[in-house]
């Protein structure tokens, strides 16, 4: 087989591979409110976790930050509470930690709900290439993931 067909069967294969990966990766469910209470629908409109949150935001890395009864939590894609309801406000998962706020202060938790970054920072923006942007008393600075993941 000439060179370049290898090259061509090898980069189909690379494809494929990308392709499945994401897949897996991704979540195709969708929030969605029916008579004040959030739920998620499949890509066909089915729903697949019933509406019984106050607030609903859509998946991230497996899982998605729902509102119970004022505080925030995260269920997986079968609607099982993974992370109670314990936080004023939650948001996507990025680099395995998800950005919460208690007490007006932001911190960090992991996918089990243990606090990485204990809630201290006026404002923290989520982490992206292992950095995260935080404000403590009007000054701005920059946390690095590795300071907290690899003690």
């Amino acid at each position: 087989m000439p060179l370049d067909n290898r090259v061509k069967i090898l980069w189909i294969v690379i494809i494929g591979m990308c392709s499945l990966i994401c897949a897996c990766n991704q979540s195709d469910l969708t929030p969605v409110e029916q008579n004040g209470k959030w739920g998620y629908v499949n890509s066909k409109k089915e729903i697949v976790i019933p509406p019984k949150f106050d607030d609903a935001l859509p998946f991230s890395e497996k899982l998605a930050a729902i509102k119970m009864r004022d505080k925030w939590g995260y269920i997986d894609g079968k609607g099982r509470v993974i992370i109670v309801p314990n936080f004023d406000d939650a948001y996507d998962f990025s680099q395995e930690l998800a950005r919460i706020m208690v007490d007006k202060k932001y911190g960090f938790i992991d996918k089990k709900g243990k606090v990485i970054i204990k809630p201290q920072f006026d404002w923290a923006s989520d982490f992206s290439n292992g950095v995260a942007h935080v404000f403590v008393e009007g000054k701005q600075s920059y946390i690095e993931l590795d300071q907290y993941i690899y003690k």
